[in-house]
């Protein structure tokens, strides 16, 4: 399969494209990726867990308890990084993973600010990260698990499409890439 997946170049200048000999032990140390928090989502996060501090503290127990529940049961949705495995894309939540099986995939490419112009169909727009369903112009429909739109990496399994942001996108490709071509 890696043979016939393209390369890419990144909006940096690096290509990444797969590599038919390459092995387990040359993506070691390169395969978890962290998911850096954009200015915007910092802010946007800070201004959810402030204003539900306010209504907690407004509210008469015991409902002040399911404000709270909310803000923990939002951040647990929260995206913490990513794993390429054999096969697999982890996506590091707080305290569990969404596994994405790479099989199918047709392309990866980095594609900076891909979410622009986007519509949130189902999911979380702007507290801890941008996750759920969403649809561009561009895209279309997509699941996002997006923490800084500048570093979208777009998945495309052709009837499907995911978006997630690493901290090394052109990097990420290339982990991606030797993902999918791996055997579980």
């Amino acid at each position: 399969m890696s043979g016939s997946l393209p390369c890419f170049t990144d909006r940096w200048g690096a290509a990444a494209c797969p590599s038919p000999d390459r092995g387990a032990s040359d993506i070691t140390g390169v395969n978890h990726f962290r998911a850096p928090m954009s200015s915007t989502l910092k802010i946007l996060t800070i201004v959810f867990v402030g204003m539900m501090a306010a209504v907690m503290f407004t509210v008469p127990p015991p409902a002040n308890l399911l404000v709270l529940a909310i803000v923990v049961l939002t951040a647990t949705f929260s995206v913490r990084g990513y794993t390429v495995q054999p096969g697999m894309l982890l996506v590091h939540r707080l305290g569990w993973a969404t596994k994405i099986p790479l099989a199918g995939l047709v392309a990866a490419g980095v594609q900076p600010n891909a979410t622009v112009g986007s519509i949130r169909v189902f999911g979380i727009g702007g507290a801890f990260a941008f996750v759920g369903r969403f649809r561009n112009s561009e895209l279309g429909s997509y699941r996002a698990y997006v923490t800084d739109p500048d570093f979208c990496v777009v998945l495309d399994f052709g009837s499907e499409k995911v978006i997630v942001t690493p901290d090394s996108p052109s990097r990420f490709v290339e982990a991606v890439l030797w993902g999918a071509s791996s055997r579980t």
